[in-house]
């Protein structure tokens, strides 16, 4: 059994500068950021597609460093969705009984599955210790190189965990390490292109003023000296902080603010993930099973990134 980790992922327009000089024989078109935007799925499956096939391969390289790693696909990309392979280099150095080094090098890897799909917008990393210590190593590896392929045409990604509710609760309620409650909330929405999560936070951000009892600049205050409710059994609160959580994601979707002298601010969730489990057989059918065993695991995957989404 593989357990992964979820992410959205959605895309941002950036402003590409002019080109200067004669630095080229011919000047390449000017991009147009909006018409990039509106076929931005497009083009991160003819990449991704590109990719598969061998035709224009992508180097994944860290952030910082410029690490590379490898990469392998475990069918053709189709259907919107990639499923690879991600390998971590290591270099080992073992002593001899004659006391000399010998070293080596290994590749672990972790499976990757990008969900392309409209509507859908997922990424599911397996939580490999033996090939990266940190999941989020490879969501760095995949926002880094993405934003990088997608720079020319003017956009941007952002790659986003998902977390559970409970991230929040268990913080909010937490009266031994807060026993003065929170003076203030914030509550974070990235840029948010993704239909599903347009539709879902719509109603919520004109319910949640009824709520809380405090102000709503996005940033709730309670009265002078006094903390926040927080609630769980109140619909509108559970249901907006289970969207935000579970549904949207990111390290800064909501931050605490505690009442008490030294208190830091708590970013809810940076260290919680919403996971799910899948057999290793279906990855391995995927790559050597015959058609009808293929076709059954991709649908599998399929059913297994959208899992979440109502």
């Amino acid at each position: 059994m593989s357990t992964f980790i979820y992410y959205n992922y959605q895309f941002c327009k950036i402003a590409v500068p002019p080109v200067q000089g004669e630095l080229f024989s011919q000047t390449p078109a000017p991009v147009h950021p909006d018409e990039s935007f509106a076929r931005k799925q497009e083009i991160l499956s003819e990449i991704l597609a590109a990719d598969s096939t061998g035709s224009r391969k992508i180097v994944f390289r860290t952030p910082r460093g410029g690490k590379e790693h490898l990469h392998s696909y475990l069918t053709p990309y189709r259907d919107g969705l990639a499923v690879m392979k991600i390998s971590n280099r290591r270099v080992h150095t073992t002593e001899k009984k004659d006391f000399t080094e010998e070293s080596y090098e290994e590749y672990p890897a972790c499976i990757v599955v990008i969900d392309n799909r409209p509507d859908i917008q997922r990424i599911v990393i397996e939580k490999r210790v033996l090939a990266f210590t940190d999941v989020n190593q490879v969501q760095a590896i995949l926002q880094h190189t993405l934003r990088r392929l997608l720079h020319p045409y003017g956009l941007s990604i952002n790659i986003d965990q998902l977390h559970t509710r409970s991230a929040f609760w268990n913080v909010a309620n937490d009266v031994r390490q807060y026993p003065q409650g929170f003076r203030r909330v914030r509550f974070y929405l990235p840029h948010l292109n993704l239909e599903r999560l347009k539709r879902v936070m719509n109603s919520y951000l004109i319910m949640a003023r009824e709520s809380y009892d405090s102000d709503l600049t996005w940033t709730q205050t309670a009265t002078q000296g006094g903390k926040l409710k927080f609630d769980e059994n109140d619909s509108l609160q559970s249901t907006l902080i289970n969207t935000l959580m579970e549904d949207v994601g990111g390290n800064n979707v909501i931050t605490l603010y505690p009442n008490g002298k030294g208190q830091k601010p708590v970013h809810v969730g940076e260290d919680n993930y919403r996971m799910g489990s899948m057999e290793k057989e279906v990855f391995d059918k995927l790559k050597g099973g015959d058609s009808i065993d293929r076709e059954k695991a991709m649908d599998e995957i399929k059913q297994f990134t959208k899992r979440y989404i109502d």
